[in-house]
């Protein structure tokens, strides 16, 4: 099942630990997914909006485990929630394609050695090539935190310039899908730009 908006808002509803976390978080999945179709309509190549959408308003549903009442997240495990995620969903009964990505979102640019030192085993999923609605979901979320804050392509730069791979990533994701107003988002949803 392709969920609507609506159903992606019960989900974080019936995963969310309260109304506060389920507000800073749902608002969140709402900028990814706007920025990532706004990255969508820059392809010439076909992109599934519908699970592009859809995906990112659930990309972070499995973080709701990860937090305290506040929202505060528990930092030595949050690689780990897009795996929780994407398995909370297959439970769910939602279509694979949108749990694949939720699962890969960070991923895309995270050596899964990440996940090896947490869970101390190989990751329980092969990391193949990327569908373009991962890379869409992955790149949106580049530009917004739940703290919440956006972050500017001069940030995003500055942080990623000890991480050259990850940097040729984020750089051939601007040659690919554009750059977002972010001033404009910003202005949009009263958040600060760092």
């Amino acid at each position: 099942m392709i969920p609507t908006k609506k159903q992606c808002e019960e989900l974080h509803r019936k995963y969310a630990r309260n109304e506060h976390v389920l507000a800073i978080f749902y608002e969140h999945c709402e900028i990814v997914a706007e920025i990532a179709v706004w990255g969508a309509r820059h392809l010439s190549e076909p992109v599934d909006t519908d699970v592009v959408i859809a995906a990112a308003l659930l990309h972070d549903v499995g973080s709701y485990m990860l937090c305290d009442d506040r929202g505060n997240i528990d930092t030595d495990y949050y690689q780990l929630h897009g795996l929780l995620g994407a398995s909370i969903l297959e439970d769910e009964g939602i279509d694979q394609r949108i749990c694949d990505v939720v699962r890969e979102h960070q991923f895309q640019i995270n050596d899964p050695e990440i996940v090896r030192k947490i869970l101390k085993t190989s990751p329980p999923y092969k990391l193949d090539k990327a569908t373009i609605e991962a890379e869409l979901v992955s790149y949106a979320d580049r530009f917004h935190s739940k703290q919440p804050i956006f972050n500017s392509d001069t940030f995003l730069r500055g942080y990623l310039e000890e991480l050259p791979d990850r940097k040729k990533v984020y750089q051939a994701w601007i040659d690919r899908f554009g750059l977002p107003d972010i001033e404009a988002l910003a202005a949009k949803y009263h958040h600060p730009v760092r």
